[in-house]
């Protein structure tokens, strides 16, 4: 298939969805954006620590590679700044979670509780999460991340970088 038409396609696949849900719900666009957006900040951190950690570690980067010193320290501030901003989101009125669901109900009803446990179980699970991220070991090498079996054979792998190119446009 030519690369035009698979980004093409591509690009339709990605935005059918969002056309179907606006037409099916035109009152609540400002809702589903406010949670896309709740959403994406709380999976950020799945993404932003693990480059922050593994950019900091000499077992992947290779030696002096690796970001060290204040460079580190503002690195780790940054990516415990976005989870701390994250799970404040969580918690509090207006982030679209928990904070908006809990004030409304009724004071010691099973649902009230049942929510405030989850929350603090999603909340204690996420913090362990970056926290055993950031300063927990990394594993491998860079040489393990870097080393592909090779097929012994330049034209295949130079077709298999050029399509790894054309996918990454």
């Amino acid at each position: 298939m030519p690369l035009w038409m698979r980004s093409i396609i591509t690009r339709l696949v990605a935005i059918c969805p969002s056309l179907i849900v606006s037409i099916m719900f035109p009152d609540k666009l400002n809702q589903l954006v406010n949670i896309v957006n709740a959403l994406l900040g709380i999976f950020l951190p799945f993404a932003f620590t693990p480059l922050v950690r593994f950019n900091c570690s000499e077992s992947i980067m290779g030696e002096g590679k690796a970001s060290k010193g204040a460079e580190r320290f503002i690195l780790y501030s940054f990516s415990i700044a976005v989870w701390g901003v994250n799970a404040l989101t969580l918690s509090m009125p207006g982030g679209g979670f928990f904070g908006d669901i809990i004030p409304g109900m009724e004071d010691g009803s099973a649902e009230k509780i049942l929510l405030i446990i989850l929350q603090l179980a999603i909340q204690i699970w996420y913090a362990w999460w970056n926290f055993s991220m950031l300063f927990g070991k990394v594993g491998g090498t860079k040489e393990a991340y870097q080393e592909a079996p090779s097929s012994g054979d330049a034209e295949v792998e130079e077709e298999q970088l050029a399509r790894l190119d054309a996918t990454m446009l």
